[in-house]
């Protein structure tokens, strides 16, 4: 098989948290009783909100308010009070924008080294454009529309309520104008990598010519081969990890949307020169996913000489040496 080309691009995705959509406010100043009512009022507001704003409100579980205590000494205490005062549809859209941006990286990108919950993840060069189409539109499609309802919510009744409630339990009301709700875009950082680079042909090394120079350059040659055979591993090993799974979650699926995952590995492994991952093995499940699902076990012994298909692609990624 020929070597894997690792070019592409090592991405940083910089996501806003949800947290960006809360307020706390400090209710030092004003007595135990008053907090408490506070505290009652203001989630007996944020709950007709919520159901308000929500598509399907017989799904709320109501929503409640993170409030804090802490003695700074015998005579200052402090009490705060953290919440949004925005509709929880705002927060949960933020959110599921979020992860749907994850599932795309996990989809577009082959994981090259993980460290504790940091990942390192490439985006091959053939299918960058289609990923940073992606991010446009999430942008475009959630972020600038959450945005725009943001404002509008602001202008609102209900957000006045809010107001009114925090005034007449002796808060001023200004702590929750002074707050800016704007939620910034899904942010693409992009570095360009290509592994294909080799310190024999870098023509500012080839011109050393101290044997102590020379021996430091060739540690550094097999440094570079080194990390580039682990790379090569942890791609190959994502790879049949995750045609694996497409296969074994295949009835659960609509053939459309198999259809649509087998052609986007595809993409993926032409981008890193795996053509022979497409002619043995996905190609193949393309055909067998294709036809009707009665046919698929007669089909994956035509293909893979077995009619478990889990294992038939197994026993085809052990012969092209992958396993």
């Amino acid at each position: 098989m020929d070597k894997i080309e690792l070019n592409g691009f090592l991405i940083d995705v910089v996501c806003p948290s949800e947290h960006r959509l809360d307020v706390e406010i400090d209710a030092s100043d004003i007595s135990w009783k008053e907090y408490r009512s506070l505290i009652e009022e203001l989630q007996d507001i944020l709950s007709d909100i919520d159901d308000k704003y929500s598509i399907n409100s017989w799904l709320l579980k109501g929503r409640s308010l993170k409030a804090r205590y802490r003695r700074v000494s015998s005579e200052d205490r402090k009490r705060k009070i953290r919440f949004s005062p925005l509709p929880s549809r705002f927060r949960n859209t933020l959110i599921i924008a979020r992860n749907h941006l994850y599932s795309m990286i996990n989809e577009y990108c082959v994981l090259l080294e993980k460290a504790g919950s940091r990942k390192l993840w490439i985006l091959p060069k053939l299918l960058a454009p289609k990923f940073v189409e992606v991010v446009e539109e999430l942008n475009k499609e959630v972020i600038d529309k959450l945005n725009k309802d943001i404002d509008e919510f602001k202008d609102s009744q209900d957000y006045l309520k809010i107001k009114q409630c925090l005034h007449r339990h002796g808060i001023d009301p200004k702590v929750i104008d002074l707050k800016y709700f704007l939620i910034p875009h899904f942010t693409l950082h992009l570095v360009p990598i290509d592994f294909g680079y080799s310190v024999d042909t870098d023509e500012v090394f080839r011109k050393i010519k101290e044997k102590e120079a020379l021996d430091r350059l060739e540690k550094l040659k097999k440094y570079i081969e080194e990390r580039h055979r682990e790379y090569a591993a942890t791609m190959v090993s994502e790879i049949v990890s995750k045609i694996v799974n497409l296969v074994s979650n295949s009835k659960m699926k609509k053939k459309k949307k198999l259809i649509t995952k087998i052609d986007e590995m595809m993409d993926l492994c032409s981008s890193l020169n795996l053509e022979p991952v497409n002619e043995k093995i996905l190609k193949p499940l393309k055909e067998i996913f294709s036809d009707y699902a009665y046919k698929r076990s007669q089909l994956s012994k035509k293909f893979f000489g077995t009619e478990d298909l889990k294992l038939g692609v197994e026993n085809a990624f052990k012969k092209l040496g992958f396993t």
